[in-house]
């Protein structure tokens, strides 16, 4: 019996690595969504449909990193995978921080952009160009969607 216990705990191990080798994976796929969706907020410009395309991964992308957070908190680990498990919990808590900056950094550059639009609507105006002016206010709604 005791035999049987040590084979039964060291394939409990080996999944344990397993699991935590696919949430490693896992990590680096949303670090790197996280990267893109901030590169683009970064851009000078950005059109409507990225802002949608933004708005809408960025809760999901929060989502999956909640669940990748319960996955790693879920495991039970022993004395070889414990500092894995560390480093993961840390890295996800680190990558948590940075999407949950996300929508701020969204908003402040909808307001940017909807504001600019605005702005070059109101110059249009002004120079009686009116049907450039509408397309302008447009953008700007289009954009605060």
């Amino acid at each position: 019996p005791d035999v049987e216990l040590a084979a039964t705990d060291g394939e409990l191990s080996e999944d344990i690595k397993a699991s935590l080798h696919v949430f490693d994976e896992t990590l680096s796929q949303l670090q790197s969504q996280c990267a893109t969706i901030e590169e683009r907020l970064r851009k000078s410009s950005i059109s409507a449909s990225s802002f949608k395309e933004i708005t809408t991964a960025v809760p999901v992308l929060n989502g999956d990193v909640d669940t990748l957070q319960a996955n790693v908190d879920g495991v039970t680990v022993g004395p070889d995978t414990r500092a894995h498990r560390k480093h993961l919990t840390e890295a996800v808590a680190t990558l948590a921080e940075r999407v949950q900056q996300l929508p701020h950094l969204l908003k402040r550059k909808v307001d940017e952009a909807s504001t600019a639009q605005k702005e070059e609507g109101n110059k249009m105006y002004k120079a009686g160009r009116f049907d450039s002016a509408i397309k302008y206010y447009s953008d700007a709604i289009e954009i605060n969607r």
